[in-house]
């Protein structure tokens, strides 16, 4: 995990992206606030929007990589957040389903 962080980093730094940063630490040890949260093959959508709430800044969403459309987790989520975006993904040298995710909490809209 803390290669993946250290990659962030990396790329942030290549791009002169300032505001991006790859942090190495347990989702629920964040302070924030960020903007975006993002995930890759975490924990269900539920746990993870849970966990990591609290590090949410005003307005912020959450980003969630996902294998094939994961409707089970999207029928388990709380009540009081939505998926407004789902994006199809196609990785070059990869033959399976991806798609991302973008959720926010229902009372920022």
């Amino acid at each position: 995990m803390g290669k993946k962080a250290a990659f962030i980093q990396q790329v942030a730094g290549a791009l002169a992206l300032q505001n991006l940063r790859g942090i190495h630490a347990r989702v629920e040890a964040l302070t924030g606030p960020y903007d975006v949260i993002a995930s890759r093959a975490f924990a269900s959508l539920g746990d993870f929007t849970a966990w990591s709430r609290q590090a949410l800044g005003q307005r912020g969403v959450w980003m969630a990589m996902k294998g094939k459309h994961p409707d089970d987790e999207l029928a388990a989520l709380p009540a009081d957040v939505e998926v407004f975006h789902v994006e199809q993904l196609e990785v070059p040298g990869l033959d399976a389903e991806r798609c991302l995710l973008w959720l926010r909490p229902k009372e920022y809209v």
